[in-house]
């Protein structure tokens, strides 16, 4: 190649480097789920935006609890800590497989997670600055009306 072509494709290689920037503002996001005042042990979160302001309010951010409950969102698309700030739905599941494997009665499992949260009907507002507090305190048992 000559001096110019190289030149260009080094330029052209750069710009795009610095110009790789995240597509959405992401934002760092923790936090705790207890059930029963107990840790939430290896279940799954998820976030969806719900932001009202734009049509393609972006992908969504998971997780997944540790031994004490806490856990930390990973953005889905860019492999990168945190999640978008804003109006989003919150999922939460157990993970059947934990709960198997501690389980040798033969039971069948039965989810302990409220039901609006397995099925991402709680809304939570994601802070611009992000939160290392986005907490659950979830209960197993039906509230009485």
């Amino acid at each position: 190649m000559n001096g110019r072509v190289t030149k260009a494709i080094g330029l052209l290689a750069v710009s795009m480097l610095l110009g790789c920037g995240s597509k959405y503002d992401v934002v760092p996001v923790s936090g705790r789920i207890t059930l029963d005042d107990e840790p939430l042990v290896n279940a799954s979160i998820f976030t969806q935006p719900t932001n009202r302001d734009t049509t393609t309010p972006g992908p969504g951010s998971g997780g997944l609890t540790d031994e004490n409950g806490e856990f930390e969102l990973e953005f889905q698309t860019e492999s990168k800590l945190g999640a978008i700030p804003g109006d989003t739905r919150i999922t939460i599941v157990e993970n059947a497989e934990q709960k198997a494997s501690n389980d040798d009665t033969g039971v069948a499992f039965r989810r302990k997670v409220p039901q609006e949260y397995r099925d991402g009907r709680v809304n939570y507002t994601i802070p611009e600055e992000g939160t290392d507090a986005m907490n659950f305190d979830l209960s197993s048992k039906k509230k009485r009306r």
